[in-house]
């Protein structure tokens, strides 16, 4: 099920904590954004809020010293080969990317099996996670780069965090380095715990695109159509994501696998209902 609330609205109520836990911070603009690839930045010296990402001990210096944005920001334009502008003198140690999460209930959703119980989990978008691991290895020395996800089910859950001054305790954390690789990252509460997860599905899933474009402008005939739903069948039966639900969801249907037609239909009914991928076939008379 989606959160009942904007990314935005989470990301605000974030930054106006982080700036009372920090000696500075900055919200950085679309366009700087894109090019460092960070939502906010800040530093911070704040034990507190240092044990909330996983550092419970230092003594007069926070594990990371910091570094100044600008030279952040001239990296990053000579990496993304693009410009950005207004950005201020100061010094950083903590950068975030802030994600969306959704909130999973149902056992047949793909990762219930790893955490048998409800969940959270955001997408990793191979793009903005290359541009935040080339950050973190130029300055990982300095700053800690944090994928930032609430662990927040609603918009009443998430004003009452606020108010309570609660939203950054309520908020999982995950270093961009452990999460490369992958596409998925779950948790189950706040804190620094997660799993994550890589989805060689996707691959699968665009070759199943390209064979119902191929299919499309065939001459139809039910041997084709049984052909190819024996192919989605293979395909999803071994998904590391999607296996489970499948075979969960086609037990239902168990009685019908001599009628092969109709059988490959029910097959294509569940493909769709756990990938979302929209398929049809036209008949001509």
């Amino acid at each position: 099920m989606n959160i009942s609330y904007e990314e935005k609205t989470f990301e605000n109520y974030f930054n106006a904590e982080l700036g009372n836990l920090s000696s500075v911070y900055f919200p950085l603009g679309q366009t700087q954004e894109g090019v460092i690839g960070a939502d906010s930045v800040a530093y911070s010296k704040n034990r507190h809020l240092w044990q909330m990402f996983g550092y419970p001990w230092f003594w007069f210096q926070p594990p990371y010293r910091g570094r100044d944005l600008q030279d952040i920001a001239q990296e990053m334009e000579h990496h993304t080969q693009a410009s950005i502008h207004n950005i201020p003198k100061i010094k950083t140690n903590l950068l975030f990317q802030y994600k969306s999460s959704e909130y999973l209930i149902s056992p047949l959703s793909g990762q219930w099996s790893h955490w048998k119980q409800p969940y959270f989990r955001y997408k990793i978008y191979p793009k903005q996670q290359k541009l935040l691991e080339h950050l973190e290895s130029q300055f990982g020395q300095q700053a800690l780069v944090l994928y930032a996800a609430p662990a927040i089910q609603n918009v009443e859950e998430l004003v009452e965090a606020s108010i309570k001054k609660q939203i950054i305790e309520k908020t999982n954390f995950q270093k961009v380095s452990n999460l490369s690789g992958h596409h998925k990252n779950t948790f189950i509460q706040a804190g620094t715990i997660s799993k994550a997860f890589s989805q060689p599905e996707e691959i699968e899933n665009v070759d199943l695109l390209k064979t119902l474009n191929n299919i499309d402008g065939q001459d139809f005939s039910f041997d084709k159509l049984t052909s190819f739903t024996s192919i989605v069948n293979k395909v999803m039966r071994e998904s590391n994501e999607y296996n489970h639900s499948f075979n969960l969801l086609m037990e239902q249907y168990s009685n019908l696998q001599e009628y092969r037609t109709f059988y490959g239909l029910m097959q294509m009914k569940v493909f769709k209902e756990l990938t979302g991928i929209q398929w049809s076939m036209s008949f001509e008379y």
